[in-house]
């Protein structure tokens, strides 16, 4: 059942004022299948802790200095081939700074790895995606999901010290995800996938594997962004907030406990920018560039 944005604000809102929050989160997660991950109904979801689910999520609080990493040190990328020197300089300075363990794929790699370790059918999906942003954002998932550690775009510079210590301040965490700028309707948009951790087999990123077949094969032409992107992560952290806070009834005051008690931390995207910083990579303006791909082909389709 589709559900427009206004209807779902007023039944919202109504839930909470009336003590039937519990009723609500049950609707929704009846109606979520039905859009498209991604969108504005995930969006949306944010209102229903702001507070909740932005930075306090991660209590400040200093781990003690015997305290674990949950999420190995390695450090994952992606480029199908022909390695432009400019993302070269970025996968040199993260082997370079040396504190963790530096692996980049290409698509023949990537194949190798897929067929290996997920299987036939798994590697038929990836070899019908149509473009290397897919690729890089279904290797994403299949990849920290293997071996556990943190995936960055090759787009971007990870300080490693900065991050490392920045680490040291947050909870125990078994996944770290960062949101993405609020908009002009108060919400946030979908959870960023260009930088993320998780230990190996988090069941949200298995989520957001099994989101991403769904996607693959249901809706191969909707865009990268909710078909492999950012899209299958933010619907799989919802599905497990909703899981979650369905089965211990919980109401809208205490819907951010989940957080920690499910070691999650989700940062702010100025957070996340005190030690990743992107930059404009020599690609960009050409059909390699995912924006470009995207409005050449809608273009194609209304017959410009």
């Amino acid at each position: 059942m589709i559900i427009d944005i206004k209807t779902f604000e007023s039944v919202l809102h109504s839930s909470i004022r009336n003590n039937k929050f519990h009723d609500f989160l049950l609707k929704f997660k009846h109606v979520l299948k039905d859009h498209d991950s991604g969108g504005m109904l995930d969006w949306y979801f944010w209102k229903i802790g702001d507070q909740s689910l932005g930075t306090s999520t991660t209590c400040h609080t200093t781990r003690s200095d015997n305290a674990p990493e949950y999420i190995p040190r390695n450090l994952f990328f992606y480029f199908d081939k022909n390695l432009p020197d400019d993302i070269k300089n970025v996968i040199d300075s993260q082997n370079a700074q040396g504190k963790f363990s530096v692996v980049l794929f290409d698509k023949l790699q990537s194949r190798d790895f897929l067929k290996k370790n997920y299987g036939d059918d798994c590697l038929r999906l990836f070899d019908g995606l149509r473009h290397p942003s897919e690729e890089s954002d279904f290797m994403r998932y299949h990849v920290v999901n293997y071996y556990g550690g943190y995936w960055s775009d090759a787009d971007e510079m990870l300080n490693q010290d900065y991050f490392l210590n920045y680490l040291s301040n947050l909870p125990p965490t078994e996944i770290l995800l960062a949101q993405s700028q609020k908009h002009g309707n108060g919400c946030h948009g979908p959870l960023q996938s260009c930088f993320f951790g998780a230990t190996k087999g988090h069941p949200i990123v298995q989520g957001a594997i099994d989101l991403l077949y769904i996607n693959c094969i249901n809706t191969p032409n909707l865009s990268i962004w909710k078909k492999t992107g950012p899209g299958p992560i933010t619907r799989s952290f919802i599905n497990y907030y909703l899981e979650r806070a369905i089965n211990q009834n919980l109401d809208s005051s205490n819907f951010s406990s989940l957080a920690s008690d499910a070691m999650i931390s989700v940062i702010g995207k100025h957070e996340l920018r005190k030690f990743l910083t992107g930059f404009v990579p020599s690609y960009r303006g050409d059909e390699r560039d995912w924006r470009v791909f995207e409005s050449i082909s809608n273009k194609k389709e209304k017959g410009d």
